[in-house]
């Protein structure tokens, strides 16, 4: 019986870092939280997310902060002729039913002005608000590699 006990104590303690890894707010679940580690004295940052709403209304990212930055906004890349521009993107549409991928080369969470380093396997918290879900509070996986592979899914 204590081997049993022990077992399934082991087996939640294992899963608890992939539930970590997922924020559910109304409607809307936030999966996928990364943000590229620091790479030497670049004051500047990436951030991933999916944000799914299984909800039967839209509702839209209307700007994200972190204590880490100066700003944080959201920004498209785009490329032409083989050359790629980040540029703002406005307030972001989470499609009932459907979802929002911020990912490398395209959406994606541009941090400005960081004022810490952000080291591999850390952990950075940031408020993105909602329109209708409000604000929500998600801890990033700070990561020297992004694993987008899970991001085009």
């Amino acid at each position: 019986m204590m081997r049993i006990a022990a077992a399934v104590l082991l087996s939640m303690a294992l899963a608890a870092p992939a539930a970590a890894h997922e924020v559910k707010a109304g409607d809307l679940t936030l999966s996928g939280l990364e943000m590229r580690a620091s790479l030497g004295a670049n004051p500047n940052t990436a951030a991933y997310v999916v944000v799914s709403n299984k909800g039967a209304r839209a509702d839209r990212l209307m700007s994200v902060s972190c204590a880490c930055a100066a700003k944080v906004q959201v920004h498209a890349t785009e490329t032409a002729g083989g050359v790629s521009r980040m540029k703002p993107a406005g307030p972001i549409i989470i499609p009932a039913g459907g979802r929002a991928v911020f990912a490398p080369g395209a959406y994606h969470l541009m941090v400005t002005g960081l004022k810490t380093k952000l080291v591999d396997g850390g952990m950075q918290e940031m408020v993105l608000r909602f329109e209708r879900a409000g604000a929500v509070k998600a801890g990033f996986h700070v990561k020297a590699r992004i694993g987008a592979a899970e991001h085009r899914h």
